[in-house]
């Protein structure tokens, strides 16, 4: 996104350098945002009288550039708080923890009444998350009431540094769990 002020404090947004690098596109924009019209240079000039304002525009935007957290990322960090403390901040210090969670998560029948399985919780110095059971349990309406497309929820816990991990096994006195879990910093849940 590119912000140009006017001396006049009018703004212009180029939701992206695309929309800046052609004239048709920045023309739009610009009378659209302050409603003045630059007039099309002949068609053998537009190229060369746009390219060099552009790149100028581009080059003070980078300048003063604010850098932004991709807005999915924000999300699923504010979604994966807000699960672990509507369960009740579930922390496992043993594999039987550890398993007991899992197990809890893998079995509990989704009750829009209830508390929420401890899907997000905390052990070994990492947030593990089983995503089948958060994204069905975020949907009720104690929670967010929405349901969050398996891609974004993924992509979401991919930018946060989550990794996935295929068939997480822990054990405990003849007793063990075999799961597919995320597991990612532990700094997500801290505010």
């Amino acid at each position: 996104m590119i912000l140009a002020v006017t001396t006049d404090g009018v703004e212009i947004l180029w939701p992206s350098t695309s929309e800046l690098s052609k004239f048709s596109s920045s023309q739009a924009i610009i009378s659209d945002a302050s409603g003045l019209f630059l007039p099309t240079p002949p068609q053998k000039l537009i190229r060369k009288s746009w390219e060099p304002a552009a790149s100028l525009l581009l080059r003070i935007a980078c300048e003063d550039q604010q850098m932004l957290e991709h807005p999915l990322k924000a999300e699923m960090r504010d979604l994966l708080l807000l699960m672990w403390r509507t369960s009740g901040q579930p922390t496992a210090t043993s594999n039987r923890e550890f398993i007991n969670f899992v197990q809890t998560a893998l079995s509990m029948p989704r009750d829009p009444h209830g508390a929420p399985p401890p899907c997000v919780f905390v052990a070994e110095q990492a947030c593990w998350v089983h995503l089948p059971t958060l994204r069905r349990w975020l949907s009720i309406p104690a929670l967010t009431n929405k349901q969050y497309p398996l891609e974004d929820a993924r992509r979401g816990l991919l930018l946060l540094g989550f990794e996935y991990r295929e068939n997480v096994t822990r054990r405990h006195k003849g007793d063990a769990e075999t799961c597919c879990l995320w597991r990612g910093p532990l700094d997500v849940l801290m505010e």
